[in-house]
C-alpha cells in the first residue's frame, strides 16, 4: 500500500515538472527579421516581434545600428574578424521574462550585379549593364559571342536560337573581387516575306507566297477583294483598276508577329485606235496601233490579236481586241476594213451614137456606109489609203468605125458621162480613114487622186 503511494506521488511530481517546463517554455518568444545580405555603406532595416506583447527590447551593441524599440537601422561596415556582422535583441515581457534572437548579415564586400534584357531576338542588339560596390572598380566581361563590351555596360546581338550566360567581375579599388551572371534567351526572330508577280490584267489572277521564319507559324492574310488565302499561298484577282497593297502577319510558334506587305497593280485597258484599213495579206505588229491603259504604263503587258488580215471578198471587217492577258475581263476592240484589191466588180456602159453626129456622117454621105461602136471594159474595186477605203478604176474605152469609104474629115465623139469626172476634155478627137479603131486605157488611182489616160488610134 505504502508502495503504491510512493509511486503515485512520484507520478504526480513528474506530471507537475513537466507542465511547469512547458508554461515556462511559452512565457517569453522572440523573432528577429532582416535582410540577409549587407553592402559596405548600405543602410538596411531589421525588426523584431517578441510574445507575450507588451513588452520591450534591447538590442546588442552592433557597431553602426540604431535603435527604434522593435526596429533597428543597421548601416554595412567591414567586420574585423569575418564576413558577417552579428545583430541581437533582448526581449522582456511584461512579467519579466526575458528571451533573446540573433542574427547573422553577410557583408558584400564586393557586390556587382547585371542589369538587361532577359530576351533577344537574332540579331537584335540589347544594352546590358553592371553595377559594382564599392565604386569605382573595373569590370571584366565574359568572351561571349556577339557581346561588345565597355566599361560597365556592353551591347549583346543574338547569334544563334541559345541559352547564353554573360558574366561580368568586378575589382575593387582595394582588390576585393565578385561576380554575377545574366541568363539572356536568344530566339530566331520573326520574318516573312511576301512574293510575287506585281502587275495584274483585270480579271487575271496571279499567286502570291509567303515565307516566314522560324518555321511552324501561322499566315494572317489581310482582306482585300479578290484575295483568296490559303495558309502561306493566295490567288489574287484583279478587281478595279489601282494599287493593291496586301498584307500577311506571321504568327511564330512562341507567339511572335511580323508582317510584310506587297504592292500589286492591277490595271485595265482603256482603248486601242489603228489604221483605217489594211490591204488583205498584211501582217501588222502591235507598234501599228495605239494602245491606252488605265493606269497609264503598261502597254507593254497588252496582247493584240489578229495581226494577219486575209479575205477572199472585196471588203470586209475585221475586229482587233487588245487584251491583258487569258482570263481578262477589261479587253479593248477597234474595227479595221480589209480590203483586197485583186477582187474587181466589171462596170459596162452602153449608149446610141448622138444624133448630131449622124447627122454629120449623113451630110459627108457615109450615114449608110458607116457603123460606129463604142463599147469600154473598165472595173471598180477597193483599195487602202491613208485617208481610208476608197473606189478606184481601170480598164478601156475603144471606139470603132467601120466604112466603105475614106478618109474623111474630123469628127468629135463625146466621152459619156461616166467618164467625164476623169478627163478634161468632152470629147475625143480621131481621124476618119477607111476604117479603124481608137483604144483609150485609163486608171483612175483613188488613193493619190489622180487619173491617167493613155492611147489612141485612126478610125
Amino acid at each position: 500500500m505504502h508502495v503504491l503511494r510512493g509511486k503515485i506521488l512520484l507520478l504526480s511530481l513528474t506530471i507537475v515538472f513537466f507542465h511547469t517546463a512547458h508554461i515556462h517554455a511559452w512565457e517569453c518568444e522572440v523573432t528577429l527579421n532582416g535582410p540577409n545580405t549587407i553592402k559596405v555603406g548600405q543602410a538596411i532595416t531589421l525588426s523584431t516581434s517578441g510574445t507575450p506583447e507588451g513588452g520591450s527590447y534591447s538590442w546588442f551593441n552592433t557597431p553602426n545600428l540604431v535603435p527604434h524599440g522593435s526596429t533597428a537601422e543597421l548601416t554595412g561596415f567591414v567586420p574585423s574578424f569575418s564576413d558577417y556582422i552579428r545583430v541581437g535583441v533582448t526581449y522582456t515581457t511584461p512579467r519579466g521574462k526575458r528571451c533573446i534572437a540573433r542574427k547573422w548579415i553577410y557583408v558584400c564586400i564586393c557586390y556587382v550585379r547585371i542589369s538587361g534584357p532577359n530576351e533577344v531576338k537574332v540579331g537584335e542588339t540589347i544594352s546590358l549593364h553592371a553595377d559594382g560596390d564599392p565604386p569605382d572598380g573595373t569590370y571584366a566581361w565574359s568572351p561571349v559571342p556577339g557581346l561588345v563590351p565597355s566599361g560597365s555596360s556592353a551591347q549583346f546581338t543574338g547569334q544563334v536560337p541559345s541559352n547564353v550566360s554573360i558574366g561580368v567581375t568586378y575589382t575593387t579599388p582595394d582588390e576585393k573581387t565578385c561576380s554575377d551572371t545574366h541568363e539572356i534567351t536568344v530566339s530566331e526572330e520573326c520574318s516573312v516575306s511576301l512574293s510575287g508577280p506585281s502587275e495584274v490584267g483585270i480579271g487575271d489572277t496571279i499567286s502570291l507566297a509567303a515565307s516566314g521564319s522560324p518555321g511552324g507559324g501561322t499566315y494572317t492574310w489581310s482582306p482585300v477583294p479578290g484575295l483568296v488565302a490559303n495558309g502561306s499561298s493566295a490567288q489574287f484577282t484583279g478587281q478595279v483598276p489601282s494599287n493593291v497593297s496586301i498584307g500577311v502577319t506571321y504568327t511564330t510558334p512562341d507567339g511572335g508577329t511580323c508582317t510584310d506587305t506587297h504592292v500589286v497593280t492591277a490595271f485595265g485597258v482603256g482603248s486601242i485606235t489603228g489604221p483605217i484599213c489594211v490591204n488583205s495579206g498584211s501582217t501588222l505588229t502591235k507598234d501599228h496601233f495605239t494602245i491606252m491603259t488605265d493606269p497609264i504604263g503598261f502597254e507593254h503587258l497588252i496582247t493584240v490579236n489578229p495581226l494577219t488580215f486575209s479575205i477572199l471578198s472585196q471588203s470586209e471587217e475585221a475586229t482587233v481586241i487588245a487584251s491583258c492577258g487569258p482570263g481578262t475581263a477589261d479587253d479593248a476592240t477597234t474595227t479595221i476594213i480589209v480590203v483586197n484589191s485583186n477582187v474587181k466588180n466589171g462596170k459596162s456602159i452602153s449608149f446610141e451614137i448622138p444624133n448630131f453626129l449622124n447627122d454629120v456622117l449623113k451630110k459627108i454621105g457615109l450615114g449608110d456606109k458607116a457603123d460606129l461602136s463604142v463599147k469600154d471594159t473598165f472595173k471598180d474595186f477597193n483599195e487602202c489609203c491613208e485617208f481610208g477605203v476608197s473606189t478606184s478604176t481601170d480598164g478601156t474605152f475603144a471606139v470603132t468605125l467601120s466604112i466603105g469609104a475614106g478618109p474623111f474629115t474630123i469628127i468629135g465623139i463625146p466621152i459619156p458621162p461616166r467618164f467625164k469626172e476623169w478627163v478634161s476634155a468632152d470629147m475625143v478627137n480621131v481621124t476618119l480613114s477607111g476604117g479603124g479603131s481608137v483604144a483609150i486605157d485609163g486608171s483612175y488611182k483613188a488613193c493619190e487622186e489622180n487619173t491617167n489616160w493613155s492611147g489612141g488610134g485612126d478610125l
